[in-house]
């Protein structure tokens, strides 16, 4: 019963979440796994209360079942996974080489324990190089509910709680945040590399201002200054 109430809640959540813009059922995983196991338990619970002539007929359906579910996966995934692993939506060797750029960049600042916002979150989690606050809001639940929908409470979080060390601003994640706007967003960070984003608006009508940032009380040398701005526009080119 715990095994069908888990798979039943896992559908559940991923019924009711919005349409992934990744498309390839992550947010299914739990539900993907579960799904099997639970109907092996099933087929083996089913076997023993209907005896060992329905057992031998129940393997039977349950191995043609398991070979059909195979056949599909090799026709469907099969050409599926090839064309993502030629195009990837974020390619994961990317998003590796943004996190060792900006640890870097903060070891140019003299930073050996840091916190840094930015939305991609996979690449960053596997290297553990610094402490990742999620603006993707996929490691995050603040920031997942706030996130395009309460500015004045994602920006208190932001600049009053979590106080990342280092900013990475960019894109539609930037616009929807709109830390810009915040008057705390000059007050604390000093910008290391920006350039205006024409592509992208917040909710006020301005274009993004995308760039790397760093707090400005670090009170970081000059020489320091020099050199992170020197590394930060290699972090996110236009």
């Amino acid at each position: 019963r715990w095994l069908l109430g888990a798979a039943g809640l896992a559908l559940a959540v991923y019924l009711l979440l919005p349409p992934d813009w990744m498309k390839e059922l992550r947010f299914a995983t739990p539900f993907l796994v579960l799904f099997p196991i639970l109907m092996a338990v099933l087929i083996d619970q089913w076997a023993g209360y209907f005896g060992a002539r329905a057992g031998v007929a129940l393997n039977v359906a349950a191995l043609l079942l398991a070979l059909s579910l195979a056949l599909l996966t090799a026709t469907d995934y099969g050409p599926r996974l090839q064309r993502f692993s030629a195009s990837p939506t974020v390619d994961y060797t990317n998003i590796c080489g943004i996190a060792e750029r900006i640890d870097a960049l903060a070891a140019a600042g003299g930073m050996t324990d840091y916190s840094v916002l930015e939305p991609d979150a996979g690449c960053v989690l596997w290297l553990d190089r610094y402490r990742l606050i999620d603006l993707g809001g996929l490691n995050d639940a603040v920031i997942a509910r706030t996130y395009g929908r309460d500015e004045a409470a994602l920006h208190d979080y932001i600049f009053s709680e979590t106080r990342p060390t280092i900013l990475e601003l960019a894109g539609k994640w930037a616009a929807a945040a709109n830390l810009q706007a915040d008057p705390r967003f000059a007050a604390d960070y000093l910008p290391l590399y920006t350039y205006v984003d024409e592509h992208f608006h917040t909710s006020d009508g301005a274009p993004v201002l995308a760039g790397i940032f760093v707090r400005r009380d670090l009170n970081l040398s000059a020489a320091q200054v020099e050199r992170m701005q020197q590394l930060a526009p290699s972090i996110m080119p236009q």
